[in-house]
């Protein structure tokens, strides 16, 4: 039977553990090759082993290849995941032309996808840890503003804790500045948000493993990182996550419409520090490389940015209680996966839009 848009909410799951079965229940239904890596810095909130897991359809000695990667963000992983298993689902492999493949990297921060946060078993953000820790990394103008302004409101007892300091932030100085003060990357406070870590994480590593696989002898090389937050309820950014200088964006533009991607750098995608497309750098002089993440939007900016700040801050109380944190799941998975199956069917059209035309390109080359 043919893959409906209405399918794809069976392909969602309540935990990360069931979302796991799911997709690789998925790959071997498609014959996928599956590689697993074990994360042995931390368990699943339930116990079980985190892995981040690699299926591959297609080609084994491709001239190309997509990459569709999910929950780097940890908790997006519900949404990327079930798109990763429509896909098998959907067979994309009939879909992919003979020399070509395509790699399913389904839980790149499977702590974070267990346990319904956005950052790693060390509070690291993944997307902001892909920079060279050979020598000190400076934190940016902006969060040095808002430490200065938290340090002055505590002292002067205008504010007792995060939440307060951050929502009198905002009130003073702007969705804009306060967005890039808490987002852009910081990498000297390992309790706060948006820490980029003082060393490469496993996430790191594991990735950079594959890319060194997976990347050598390939012609072209497109990455497709799924994230959800940003944006209108259920519509979708295209954000390009690579060099639009290089010989990939024209590809792109091609491919997507120029009009319809988003460079980083304005007011709804700050240029953030280390994320994960920069690790295909050292690749772009022997493949070209096209990189775009698909954003799909929940709730708006403001809400997303404070609940962040309320579940970091009860991630590090020493008296957080059940309750609590089944309240702060709750509110996450609301900004990040929404329990709304319009919004899930609309998610799936439109990314699965994005992998037609990409396919298409493929077909063309």
């Amino acid at each position: 039977m043919a893959f409906c848009p209405e399918d794809i909410l069976s392909c969602y799951s309540a935990s990360y553990a069931e979302a796991r079965r799911t997709f690789l229940r998925a790959a071997e239904a498609q014959d996928a090759a599956v590689t697993s890596h074990l994360n042995p810095c931390g368990q699943g909130v339930s116990g079980e082993d985190l892995c981040m897991d690699i299926a591959t359809v297609g080609s084994a000695d491709a001239d190309s290849a997509l990459i569709v990667s999910s929950a780097t963000h940890g908790i997006e992983g519900y949404a990327g995941s079930a798109l990763q298993t429509g896909l098998l689902r959907d067979d994309i492999a009939k879909s992919l032309p003979d020399n070509s493949a395509c790699h399913l990297v389904h839980a790149v921060n499977p702590f974070g996808f267990s346990h319904c946060r956005r950052v790693n078993e060390d509070n690291v953000d993944v997307n902001r840890n892909f920079v060279g820790f050979s020598h000190p990394l400076a934190d940016s103008d902006d969060f040095l503003r808002f430490c200065a302004f938290a340090a002055r409101e505590r002292k002067e007892g205008r504010a007792a804790d995060d939440t307060e300091v951050t929502a009198r932030y905002l009130a003073a100085e702007g969705e804009q500045r306060y967005q890039r003060a808490l987002t852009l990357g910081q990498y000297s406070n390992p309790t706060a948000i948006h820490f980029g870590g003082r060393e490469p994480t496993w996430s790191n590593r594991i990735w950079r493993g594959f890319l060194d696989h997976a990347l050598p002898g390939r012609a072209l090389t497109i990455h497709m990182d799924i994230h959800t937050g940003l944006g209108r309820f259920g519509q979708e950014t295209l954000i390009y996550t690579r060099d639009p200088g290089a010989r990939g964006y024209e590809l792109a533009c091609q491919c997507y419409g120029g009009d319809e991607l988003l460079i980083p750098g304005g007011a709804l995608t700050p240029d953030v520090s280390g994320p994960i497309p920069s690790s295909f750098a050292r690749f772009e002089d022997d493949t070209v490389v096209i990189g775009v993440a698909p954003e799909f939007g929940t709730v708006p900016l403001n809400q997303m940015l404070t609940t962040l700040v309320e579940e970091n801050t009860l991630w590090h109380s020493e008296c957080r209680g059940e309750s609590e944190r089944k309240a702060s799941v709750e509110r996450m998975m609301h900004c990040f996966c929404p329990d709304d199956a319009g919004w899930r069917i609309g998610v799936w059209r439109r990314f699965r839009r994005r992998i037609d035309q990409t396919i298409k390109l493929l077909n063309n080359l």
